[in-house]
C-alpha cells in the first residue's frame, strides 16, 4: 500500500514538473510550447507521453524528457513541498521536514509565549 502511494506521489510529481518546466521555458528559444512539442522532440505521441506521465514511465523515457528539457532527473521529482530543517525557538529544538511541522512548531511556541504572559 505504502509502495503504491509513493508512485502515485511520484508520479504527480513528474507530471506537474514536467508541465511546470514547460510552461516555464515555453517563450524561451529552446522552450516547448506544449507537451504535444516535447512529445515530438522525443519521439513520441502526445498520448503516450501523457500516459507515461500519469502513470510507470520507463527511466529511458524519464532520462529522455529530462535531456530534452534540459533538467536532471531529481529535477523531475522534486517536491517544492518538502523541507527539512531543524528550529531553535525558547532553547527547545524541533527537526521538521514538511512546511506544515515547521508552522506547527511555530504555532506551538508561538501559544507557549502567549500562556507565559
Amino acid at each position: 500500500m505504502a509502495e503504491e502511494q509513493e508512485r502515485i506521489a511520484a508520479s504527480v510529481l513528474l507530471e506537474n514538473n514536467v508541465k511546470r518546466i514547460v510552461e516555464e521555458n515555453k517563450n524561451k528559444a529552446r522552450g516547448y510550447r506544449s507537451l504535444a512539442q516535447l512529445a515530438e522532440a522525443i519521439e513520441m505521441s502526445a498520448p503516450s507521453l501523457t500516459h507515461a506521465l500519469k502513470h510507470n514511465p520507463s527511466l529511458s523515457t524519464i532520462q529522455k524528457i529530462a535531456d530534452a528539457l534540459n533538467v536532471s532527473v531529481a529535477s523531475l521529482f522534486y517536491d517544492e513541498r518538502q523541507i527539512e530543517g531543524y528550529i531553535s525557538v525558547g532553547g527547545c529544538v524541533t527537526r521538521f521536514h514538511t512546511e506544515e511541522e515547521l508552522q506547527n512548531a511555530l504555532m506551538t511556541e508561538r501559544i507557549h509565549i502567549t500562556n507565559k504572559r
